[in-house]
């Protein structure tokens, strides 16, 4: 699976993409961030990385199988800075 996080640190917006092979892993590393204070959301496909690359944005969204962001945790960042 391939997870892109969204993240706000030091008054810029970051999206990493990073291939998991189970949701135990992603599960710790979205926890850490969350305790940094610097996770913003997340977006989870169901392919591997190879494929991620080669699609479209519209085609990635037959793969994406879960979202979530917390845009209060956006605001706050975006107004600290």
């Amino acid at each position: 699976m391939v997870v892109e996080e969204y993240s706000f640190e030091q008054g810029f917006r970051i999206v990493d993409k990073t291939e998991y092979h189970s949701r135990t892993q992603w599960d710790h590393k979205c926890m850490i961030n969350i305790l940094r204070g610097s996770h913003v959301g997340y977006k989870i496909y169901n392919c591997t990385m190879a494929e991620f690359d080669t699609l479209s944005d519209s085609q990635r969204q037959k793969y994406l199988i879960e979202q979530k962001f917390d845009k209060h945790a956006y605001i706050n960042k975006e107004n600290t800075q």
